[in-house]
């Protein structure tokens, strides 16, 4: 309703009173999670963050949609984008596993896809053995253009040695064969 009111983007001074007033609230705060995705700058994704930093869980669900809208028409500013790339990154490094478990990779992808795919790409999320592994293979899928063919190909041989090591290990690994078919690389022709 706000935005269609103001319009994008949303007037300064309309949106640091909509940031002020979601820094006093004390009850169903995350309910303003959206809008402050929609306002996109940067003092948006500081208060987004600390929210979040303070109570685990409760607002990046109910972003997770007007983030994936407010990205792909480009309504995010630079400083929006690094703040909640910077959390994404803490997050990570914290608790990599309830990380993966809130699928907040698919998350980081979208405002910012190199940081994101440089680390999600490295132990211990590119571990097959890593619990979270297969939620953050799902977001990479979805982002595969975006990932570095020799990242992939290094994967590849990852799995190739723990199946020469363990009969369990399934190789070829479907999902490294889904990831290097998405970014059609002629190797994997």
């Amino acid at each position: 309703s706000l935005s269609e009111i103001a319009g994008h983007p949303i007037p300064d001074e309309l949106s640091q009173s909509v940031i002020g007033h979601f820094k006093r609230m004390e009850k169903n705060r995350e309910m303003l999670g959206p809008t402050l995705v929609l306002i996109g700058t940067e003092s948006a994704g500081k208060a987004l963050t600390e929210a979040e930093e303070a109570n685990e869980g409760r607002y990046f669900s109910r972003v997770a949609f007007p983030l994936e809208d407010a990205a792909e028409h480009g309504r995010l500013d630079a400083g929006f984008r690094e703040t909640l790339s910077k959390h994404f990154a803490r997050r990570g490094e914290k608790d990599a596993k309830a990380f993966a478990k809130d699928r907040l990779g698919s998350l980081w992808v979208l405002v910012d896809s190199q940081s994101a795919v440089e680390r999600l790409t490295r132990e211990p999320f590119w571990n097959p053995d890593f619990e979270g592994h297969w939620d953050v293979l799902q977001a990479l899928v979805k982002n595969a253009a975006k990932v570095p063919e020799e990242r992939l190909w290094a994967f590849d041989e990852l799995v190739k040695r723990r199946a020469a090591a363990n009969d369990k290990t399934l190789y070829p690994n479907p999902d490294i064969v889904w990831l290097l078919a998405r970014i059609h690389s002629k190797q994997v022709d």
